[in-house]
């Protein structure tokens, strides 16, 4: 019998396992991706919370205008046609207000003018703009004083251009250290060409003709006499229109005034002893003054309020920058009668003129003409307004600016609003218009081009450099700032001049509608007053920018009592906040794959610069006339190698 021996029992049987690896492809985009999504997703957070901080900030800038309120305008900053409210100021400034632009603040008076919760204004001193915007923020000021609401003005220390504005008020005062500069209009040019020839830096210049002495300062040591003449032409017409405007707002003679002026700064109480202010008083005390005349007006109007209580009230002082952003200014504004299909657009041009660059103070070629094309390309924009505020700069920058002008004016009616100064390359834009509006204040003109071209041969040789060449022609190192000009170069370059310098003569004799000649003897690079030029045909019509606005609703069949629509270019984002993150995510539109890196960098070195300049104290030291024709020089100098020809008038003096 066969047995099963428990030795030979088979082991269990498991399922074979195989070593094999299931391999599988490694999905490096997985992290990319989760990266990319959290580095967005913290972007649009942030940008979230910008766009929510600035509707806050906002809405804590526009105030509540109440009963009773005191319209404050006190313009610290340089008061410019487009405001200079860089978004990143926020964050290196405390400073929240500002000074608006040219145009609000003009608006901001007239709705003041009529807005019920506005019994009177109280002008602070130490205004810095040019003759024309100082004329017509006076005459702003004039209309709201019609109305038969007061105003005040106070000035702590100023100069001329603070009481040519201030001379409209009903009273005028000044604390008792105040101190006024009534002692005539001058100019001071400030001339490197000895400290180039201390370095070896010397400056060739070519100037079509005789009176465009905008690069002196580079070629010689004083003024020229041309030079000289046309600086005493507009100095005397800005006395006399001081004069005129102070001796009939004060009622004195104007010898009286005139004789004033020849003695120099003032203190207070002699200022109140001429009859030139009307008393002296603190701030504290005139604000205490200013509530006791409300309380009156109060008192003879039935006010159920009695005048003790209007008295012992806070003085409600709203600046001219929160009112614009008040309920008030808006409820101010009656909209029911306003054709929105008849629309007036305003394109500002402020600045010097170039090809490319920064926009701020500046007039971008390519950005200004974006701008026009939107506003001719608007079915609702029935007519254009240019308000150009610009010394000139770029030649060739002010052909292509003058082709689409031209462009635009075969579409809709297009006007030439002057500001302070619309001369060279500013006058050319202007006479692409089918009108030139000027105020009698501004300087225009300057017809004329010249080139500056740098040289460093001898700085190359105080320094031991030396310098060799290999050429396939002569003129491939024409104009090499390593090289000494040769007279060939030399008669090149006038050439070139004077071609630019006949068509600029040429345009300006089609637009006025005069001969060559004619117009050349005015020309010469010589700059006028608005009221010469209007004299001698280069200028329509005398005005400001409601001037022009009037004139463009009368082309639209708009009656003067009618309001018309008004459309701003270049547009402005909604609020500092949306502008600051627009700014910092921004690229340009010519280059697709720039970086946003370099677009933050192209942001905040402007506000960088502007800070690390205001932080020298040296130049801080410098007065403000030196400062002012500092930086213009060099910002021609620095045009000057990539715009070659410039059509750029000197630098004037602003009334002080």
């Amino acid at each position: 019998m066969d047995t099963l021996s428990t030795s030979q029992e088979q082991a269990p049987q498991y399922p074979r396992y195989t070593n094999q690896r299931h391999e599988r492809r490694f999905r490096w985009w997985i992290p990319v991706v989760v990266i990319v999504v959290i580095v967005f997703g913290f972007v649009a957070l942030i940008a979230g919370a910008l766009v929510s901080l600035g509707t806050l900030f906002d809405a804590k800038r526009s105030v509540s205008v109440k009963e009773n309120s005191v319209l404050y305008v006190k313009l610290p900053g340089s008061i410019e046609e487009r405001a200079q409210d860089d978004p990143l100021n926020i964050l290196i400034s405390d400073d929240t207000d500002g000074t608006p632009a040219f145009f609000d603040i003009l608006l901001g008076i007239k709705r003041a003018k009529t807005d019920p919760n506005i019994v009177g204004i109280l002008l602070d001193g130490n205004i810095r703009a040019g003759g024309a915007k100082l004329a017509e923020l006076r005459g702003a000021l004039e209309e709201f004083k019609a109305s038969g609401k007061f105003i005040y003005a106070y000035i702590e220390n100023g100069s001329e251009r603070d009481y040519y504005v201030a001379s409209i008020a009903d009273s005028v005062f000044m604390p008792l250290e105040g101190l006024l500069e009534m002692n005539g209009f001058s100019a001071l040019g400030v001339f490197f060409k000895g400290t180039l020839e201390k370095i070896g830096v010397e400056f060739y210049v070519e100037q079509f003709e005789e009176y465009k002495s905008a690069v002196e300062p580079y070629s010689r040591t004083q003024y020229s006499e041309p030079a000289k003449q046309e600086l005493r032409e507009v100095l005397v017409a800005r006395a006399e229109e001081f004069v005129r405007v102070v001796s009939k707002a004060r009622s004195l003679k104007p010898e009286f005034v005139q004789n004033v002026l020849q003695r120099g700064v003032y203190t207070s109480d002699s200022l109140l002893a001429l009859g030139f202010i009307d008393g002296i008083r603190s701030s504290t005390t005139l604000k205490d003054d200013i509530k006791q005349r409300i309380a009156i007006m109060k008192a003879k109007s039935g006010s159920t309020k009695d005048s003790a209580s209007v008295a012992s009230e806070k003085l409600r002082l709203v600046s001219i920058s929160r009112y614009i952003n008040s309920k008030s200014y808006r409820e101010a504004a009656d909209d029911s009668n306003v054709d929105k299909n008849k629309q007036v657009a305003i394109v500002f041009a402020s600045g010097t003129i170039v090809s490319t660059g920064d926009e701020s103070g500046q007039i971008v070629a390519k950005s200004f003409i974006r701008s026009l094309r939107k506003a001719r390309d608007n079915k609702n924009v029935k007519a254009i307004i240019i308000r150009i505020d610009s010394p000139g700069g770029s030649s060739f920058a002010s052909e292509e600016m003058w082709e689409e002008i031209r462009k635009a004016a075969k579409h809709k009616p297009v006007y030439a609003s002057m500001s302070d100064v619309a001369a060279s390359g500013g006058y050319y834009m202007a006479m692409a218009c089918d009108t030139i509006i000027a105020d009698a204040n501004t300087v225009t003109g300057s017809i004329g081009v010249l080139m500056l071209l740098p040289n460093a041969t001898k700085l190359l040789e105080k320094i031991g450099v030396s310098v060799d060449t290999v050429v396939t022609t002569p003129s491939a190192i024409a104009y090499d700032p390593a090289l000494r000009l040769s007279d060939i170069d030399r008669v090149r370059i006038h050439q070139q001049s004077e071609k630019i310098y006949r068509n600029f003569v040429q345009r300006v004799a089609e637009s006025r509608r005069k001969t060559f000649d004619e117009t050349r003897a005015l020309a010469k690079g010589r700059v006028w007053t608005g009221a010469a030029a209007r004299e001698r045909g280069l200028v329509d019509t005398l005005g400001g920018l409601y001037t022009a606005i009037g004139i463009a609703k009368r082309r639209l069949g708009i009656s003067d009592s009618q309001r018309v629509a008004i459309k701003r270019y270049p547009m402005e984002e909604a609020n500092r906040i949306e502008r600051l993150v627009k700014r910092l995510l921004e690229q340009d539109d010519d280059d697709e794959t720039q970086s946003s890196i370099f677009s933050i960098f192209r942001a905040l070195q402007a506000p960088l610069a502007k800070s690390a300049c205001a932080s020298y104290s040296l130049w801080n030291m410098l007065p403000e006339e030196i400062r002012r024709q500092c930086l213009y020089m060099f910002e021609l100098a620095t045009a000057s190698p990539q715009e070659h020809s410039m059509t750029a008038m000197p630098l004037l003096p602003q009334i002080r």
